[in-house]
């Protein structure tokens, strides 16, 4: 796929993708009006993980009758690998069930751990890393 005038925006996604492989995590924020390219970029970057076979694709979408959810987006990507959480260590297993309502506890005390150690970076059960994808 040929994006014309994006080599810095794909440059940056091949980083992040590269660096996911060797375990690293990162974000990518993209920001901008509607219809100047941001979904053909994350297509572009979901193309490239998976095309390579080795990586996972978690994708999720955003809208706004969700935004009264508490943690609905964490909620939609990671709700179907909850058989995953003793995988992880104690403070990111602990943070997930407090935020999943499967545990007793302060989610604020907990969920900043989340953000420290970034649970969707951490490799899946398949042995590869995870990239995150919202629309």
């Amino acid at each position: 796929m040929s994006l014309v005038g994006r080599d810095v925006e794909l440059a940056r996604i091949q980083r992040l993708l590269t660096n996911a492989r060797g375990a690293r995590s990162g974000v990518l924020v993209l920001r901008g009006a509607a219809g100047i390219g941001k979904s053909v970029l994350l297509d572009h970057a979901v193309s490239i993980a998976e095309a390579e076979g080795a990586m996972r694709v978690v994708r999720g979408a955003g809208v706004e009758s969700d935004s009264e959810l508490a943690y609905g987006g964490l909620h939609q990507l990671l709700f179907p690998r909850l058989d995953r959480l003793d995988a992880l260590p104690t403070p990111q297993a602990t943070a997930l069930r407090c935020a999943f309502g499967l545990a007793e506890g302060d989610e604020s005390q907990s969920v900043p751990d989340l953000r420290r150690h970034p649970v969707v970076a951490r490799r899946s059960g398949r042995g590869c890393p995870s990239a995150v994808r919202g629309r």
